[in-house]
């Protein structure tokens, strides 16, 4: 999908970046756990939390 968008290089990235935000949206909704506890866990923010559950990819980065 990102192949025929992109260069091959950003486009591996992003394929990446869409796995590991699909994982993290998959857990989330698992676990059943609040965003703040899931932040907690995560050591990031109830902001970034919410991100990844509207999909934003574009707010993420593989470092």
């Amino acid at each position: 999908m990102f192949y025929d968008l992109f260069p091959a290089e950003q486009a591996a990235e992003l394929a990446m970046r869409a796995t590991l935000l699909r994982g993290l949206q998959a857990w989330l909704g698992a676990s059943g756990i609040t965003q703040t506890r899931a932040a907690a866990t995560l050591g990031t923010t109830q902001a970034r939390i919410s991100d990844i559950k509207r999909g934003k990819i574009e707010r993420f980065s593989l470092d």
